[in-house]
């Protein structure tokens, strides 16, 4: 697991090798959160991302928390967090995606944020 954002190059999957083809073939919307202060996935790589998606929003998150975002932990980042992602899925088409998808994808970010907020404070 600790290997899969190594190992799970787009452009492997499709483009033909080339990752900026690949995300070009994407269509669904994409909205691409890095944090500001993330030294993984730096704000410049996300940048560089969406500009190749066809619906894709650039969108960083203003934290000093870095990769994690403050884990859950921090709530105004949380809240930060929540009020975009539910922006985003307001201004998507819901005519196609029922409210019972959108309630179901929500629900998995939330329960990610809270199992993420236990582990670290088990640290």
């Amino acid at each position: 697991m600790g290997r899969m954002w190594q190992a799970g190059y787009v452009g492997a999957v499709a483009g033909e090798g080339d990752y900026r083809r690949a995300l070009e073939g994407v269509t669904a919307r994409v909205m691409v959160m890095p944090s500001k202060t993330d030294q993984y996935f730096s704000v410049d790589d996300g940048e560089t991302e969406a500009m190749y998606l066809k619906n894709g929003r650039f969108n960083p998150i203003p934290t000093i928390w870095g990769h994690i975002r403050g884990g859950g932990a921090n709530e105004v980042d949380s809240k930060w967090v929540d009020t975009e992602i539910t922006q985003f899925l307001i201004e998507g088409d819901l005519g196609r995606t029922s409210i019972y998808k959108v309630v179901v994808i929500w629900t998995i970010i939330k329960t990610f944020n809270y199992i993420v907020h236990a582990f670290y404070q088990l640290l």
